[in-house]
């Protein structure tokens, strides 16, 4: 697995990873406020589940407006860290006009707007992004 995001399913996890090896396992709204904290104590490996629950109930734009401003104020700490951030999620990332997104209640979330081009599929299932989200 590689520093910075690495997206996934729930599938795909659990074929392919030992859910051991992170430490910390918590929801997108732990992982932000983690992220606000001034003084950041962050496990360097952790799961976070909830990113299509937080974007659907919270709306498209909103959301990721919310979570890139939290994304962006974690960028020195995890990339000075070299974190391991699986995201996991409930659908596999499709591909439209050339932009990955997700699929969640009838809901299209462009992933390109959260987490940069730098945002590369590795495997069917399985997506990575660097810490940052600006590159």
């Amino acid at each position: 697995m590689l520093k910075g995001y690495n997206l996934m399913t729930k599938i795909y996890n659990k074929e392919n990873y030992l859910d051991e090896e992170f430490v910390e396992k918590m929801s997108i709204i732990q992982f932000m406020k983690l992220l606000d904290k001034k003084d950041k104590r962050i496990e360097t490996q952790i799961e976070v589940y909830g990113l299509e629950e937080f974007l659907y109930y919270t709306g498209k734009e909103e959301g990721i407006k919310i979570l890139k401003k939290y994304f962006d104020k974690g960028i020195d700490y995890l990339s000075n860290n070299f974190a391991i951030i699986k995201i996991i999620l409930e659908q596999k990332i499709s591909v439209w006009n050339g932009k990955p997104i997700i699929k969640y209640k009838n809901e299209e979330y462009p992933l390109t707007n959260i987490f940069g081009t730098s945002l590369k599929q590795q495997e069917s299932e399985f997506w990575t992004a660097n810490t940052n989200i600006n590159s």
